[in-house]
């Protein structure tokens, strides 16, 4: 799901009690609507090493374990730095869920979350920074291009990046396009077979499509960001 304005987050962490944003946490202006919004919140940063780490998640879980009468939050900035034992502790938090906790994950590289963990949360994403192009109607080249795109390994990319490339001066349009509608396939085919699958894909989508609308008029970036 997209939202548009950063003010936003904290009414949609209010109705949902775990949720990642893919968002830079250090937006203009974001610290302070989070302070704002939930002034006791309990916030989680990267250390001086540049990570989270088990500890942090220890402590963490360790202080969910006392009871709560109101909402509480949770929020970790950065948590694509979560080192990957701490994700599995973290994990372990969200699949038992406590009763008046709500998490809150911002993260510019959800890509290098674990999909389990992706797949407990409900994704959002700051559109401006993920802008998606659909066109108003899909074409059935486009259509097939994307259904390929999303149910593709790795050996068929170089094939479609050619494809899309060989349109020479489509192959941008065309490329932004492809990645647009297979993202949103992606969410359609995840929310009606709840199949792990469809989303796991969903960050490399939304990353190759920013990739794409900012530097995709070059040929070669299509071919890496696509393979």
């Amino acid at each position: 799901m997209f939202f548009d304005r950063l003010d936003q987050l904290a009414e949609i962490a209010k109705r949902t009690n775990f949720a990642i944003f893919v968002l830079s946490p250090d937006e203009p202006n974001l610290q302070a609507i989070i302070k704002q919004a939930f002034p006791n919140a309990t916030i989680i940063n990267p250390s001086e090493k540049g990570k989270i780490d088990i500890a942090e998640i220890r402590q963490l879980i360790a202080g969910t374990r006392t009871k709560q009468s109101s909402k509480r939050f949770v929020i970790i900035n950065h948590a694509d730095t979560i080192l990957e034992a701490a994700q599995n502790a973290l994990l372990k938090l969200l699949e038992e869920p406590k009763n008046h906790y709500h998490f809150l994950l911002l993260t510019s590289q959800p890509s290098l979350l674990l999909p389990t963990i992706l797949s407990r949360g409900q994704l959002f994403v700051l559109r401006k920074n993920f802008r998606l192009d659909t066109p108003p109607k899909v074409t059935s080249e486009v259509l097939e291009l994307a259904k390929r795109l999303l149910i593709a390994q790795p050996a068929d990319l170089y094939q479609i990046a050619a494809e899309i490339t060989a349109k020479k001066d489509r192959a941008r349009d065309l490329a932004l396009s492809v990645t647009a509608t297979a993202i949103e396939l992606s969410y359609k085919s995840f929310f009606k077979t709840n199949n792990l699958k469809f989303l796991a894909k969903l960050p490399n989508l939304l990353q190759l499509h920013h990739n794409l609308y900012a530097n995709g008029h070059v040929k070669l970036h299509i071919i890496a960001d696509l393979c």
